[in-house]
């Protein structure tokens, strides 16, 4: 099958975080299973940062053939991909779009419904109410739009319960599948001791995560214990985000147990999820939580807020997923637990990634969705 994918960035950009590997490993991994695939995308790397432009389709080392158009105007704005888009639906079987808010996406629907080809859109998390909230009326106008152009054979791609039941009820009728994002299972596990026992978190720097929030929640750990824990923030963002970060941990008293380590990519990034006492997350919304499989890949538990889609956690017994009243209190719980037991729940959640969230498997569903014929 010749598989066109449309996303607004793709690597070596690296600015955008977990979507990034999921759309260039979802890419390589349908190749190695033998589909053909196309990327076109921006040169895009962050709100001023740029990769170098295409000048024609080249395969990567992938085997995935990309087309990086040049940005114009804003973050996103690459007209070439404008002009590229009908000989790639022409030469696709399907078509693939990488998030709703792709301004490209109302175009391809009119080429794709045209050519008769098959259309799959994954929102992403982008049409949950927390996301539109942000920018509301703008965006209500392109989903109107949207809407409209929309070929009635459409499917919709969710990579939670959550977003699934959501697209069911802004479109009914249309094909909703849920496929979760894959996720690499490790074949071995470098877990060297840490000097200190350490919680992680491992993300973007940004006030949809709520790092404060975090901070707040070790914080009150760090009081009623005198077991020596340190939290590690890892993770690029902006400056004066960033620095914010450190003078808020300074003020609740953690200058001394929280270490802010920047972006960490390859086996320092491998090194650090292993060897967490436990992966923490408590963004506003998450449409899937890319880092939590990563980190249960790497047999590390995790807490969650109830913002992220990771009941499993419970019901798997590989962590805790809590109300963001009780983040400290689980926090508590996860480091009262006997070492060997906070293993056996790391462990626990790797079997469930390498049962339901490997590439493989997650690539032959999305292929299948694919190739639903409109």
């Amino acid at each position: 099958m010749r598989i066109l994918m449309l996303s607004l960035y793709y690597p070596p950009a690296r600015a955008y975080g977990g979507p990034l590997v999921s759309a260039s490993t979802l890419a390589a991994t349908l190749v190695g299973q033998g589909h053909e695939v196309r990327v076109l995308t921006t040169n895009a790397d962050g709100p001023t940062g740029v990769v170098t432009a295409s000048l024609a389709w080249a395969r990567d080392a992938q085997g995935v053939e990309v087309l990086r158009c040049p940005r114009v105007v804003s973050e996103f704005g690459a007209p070439r991909m404008l002009t590229e888009l009908p000989a790639a639906v022409a030469w696709a079987d399907a078509v693939y779009v990488w998030g709703f808010f792709n301004w490209l996406l109302p175009a391809a629907a009119f080429f794709a419904g045209r050519a008769r080809r098959a259309l799959v859109v994954s929102p992403r998390g982008m049409l949950l109410p927390e996301a539109l909230r942000t920018r509301s009326a703008r965006k209500a106008t392109f989903i109107r739009l949207t809407r409209s152009l929309l070929p009635r054979s459409t499917a919709f791609h969710a990579t939670s319960t959550l977003e699934r039941d959501d697209l069911a009820r802004r479109f009914p009728g249309a094909r909703v599948e849920l496929v979760p994002n894959g996720v690499d299972i490790p074949a071995e596990l470098p877990r060297a001791p840490a000097p200190t026992p350490y919680l992680l978190y491992l993300g973007r720097l940004h006030p949809h995560k709520r790092l404060e929030r975090l901070l707040d929640a070790f914080a009150q750990v760090r009081r009623a214990t005198s077991a020596a824990v340190e939290l590690i923030v890892a993770g690029p963002g902006p400056d004066d985000y960033a620095q914010g970060l450190v003078s808020l941990s300074a003020r609740l008293g953690l200058a001394d147990s929280v270490r802010f380590v920047g972006r960490v990519d390859g086996e320092a990034r491998t090194r650090l999820l292993a060897g967490a006492e436990a992966l923490l997350l408590a963004s506003r919304s998450e449409s899937f939580g890319q880092v939590v499989a990563e980190a249960l890949a790497h047999a590390t538990p995790c807490v969650v807020t109830r913002s992220a889609p990771w009941p499993g956690l419970e019901s798997h017994g590989c962590g805790f997923w809590v109300e963001d009243a009780d983040l400290a209190d689980a926090l508590g719980r996860m480091l009262n637990q006997p070492m060997n037991e906070r293993r056996a729940m790391g462990l626990r959640g790797r079997d469930w990634m390498a049962a339901e969230f490997g590439w493989p498997q997650v690539a032959r569903r999305i292929a299948d969705l694919l190739g639903a014929r409109p």
